[in-house]
């Protein structure tokens, strides 16, 4: 009888540490999904902030671009009104720096661009050397969405 006793006490510690060790895994399991999902957030977190980023860059590069024309068009009335030099000199110098900003977007549409004439162009309407791959990127994976087509 002892022995039989000892077997079911075995039969049944047998059985706990089953249990037990199944529920270790579903608790490490659980775990781990969980660790999964929040690096996962955190990586589709950092990708959007890089876009968000980098769409200010474009952003701040069309507006330089759009303020280069006013102030070509600014110093050429002042050149017409005045016949100063220097006027004459800053037009050709604003009008030089806004076509730039053209020249990196034809480059870009080319299938090879030379990237160092593409990162001379953003650099003249004041875009920031770190700022460019990001533009290029998103340039280059948005460039057929109609709002992106729009803005260039």
């Amino acid at each position: 009888m002892e022995t039989k006793g000892r077997q079911s006490m075995n039969h049944i510690s047998t059985e706990k540490r089953s249990s037990d060790r199944f529920l270790k895994i579903k608790l490490y399991s659980t775990i781990l999904v969980v660790l999964a999902s929040i690096a996962g957030m955190f990586l589709i977190g950092n990708f959007g902030l890089g876009i968000l980023s980098s769409l200010r860059a474009h952003d701040d590069a069309a507006t330089s671009f759009s303020a280069l024309q006013q102030a070509a068009v600014f110093d050429l009335v002042r050149y017409l009104q005045t016949s100063d030099e220097e006027h004459f000199k800053e037009f050709l110098k604003d009008l030089t720096d806004a076509a730039g900003y053209n020249k990196a977007f034809r480059e870009l549409e080319k299938p090879h661009p030379d990237l160092a004439a593409v990162y001379e162009g953003f650099a003249k309407v004041g875009s920031h050397r770190e700022d460019i791959p990001g533009m290029i990127f998103v340039y280059n994976t948005f460039r057929n969405f109609e709002h992106m087509n729009k803005s260039v």
